[in-house]
């Protein structure tokens, strides 16, 4: 199984959870030039965080069912908008990371994994990246 989630340990993760989803639609249509963001089958869509939707959530999620973390990757395939508006929301990130103390990482976005049924029925901890 390949999950591709957002990392609420990220700048990006902080900004989104802490943001309406208007601001997101508005921030696509008028900074990245995406006259069609938001409506139905357009990013962006709405994001909901759980406790389970991170590392530590997700790892103990695939313990109790079994699966194996055979590849934890990082995902920065993201475009922040072109221009002064990408500089902008990256040196934003960066600024928030450090504001952070290094708690929110801009290094990357997305956490990609890659799990696998357990082999034995015992699933060992995910962590690798």
């Amino acid at each position: 199984m390949v999950l591709r989630i957002p990392d609420p340990g990220t700048a990006r993760g902080f900004v989104t959870q802490h943001t309406p989803f208007w601001f997101h639609v508005f921030y696509h249509r008028w900074v990245m030039k995406r006259p069609l963001a938001g409506k139905p089958g357009y990013a962006p869509y709405p994001t909901y965080y759980h406790p389970v939707i991170s590392r530590r959530g997700l790892e103990d999620y695939a313990r109790r069912q079994h699966l194996r973390c055979q590849g934890l990757f990082s995902d920065d395939f993201v475009v922040d908008g072109r221009g002064l508006a990408g500089v902008a929301f990256r040196t934003a990130a960066r600024v928030l990371s450090l504001l952070s103390g290094g708690r929110l990482t801009s290094r990357y976005n997305d956490l990609v994994y890659l799990l696998v049924k357990s082999d034995t029925g015992e699933a060992p901890a995910a962590g690798n990246s």
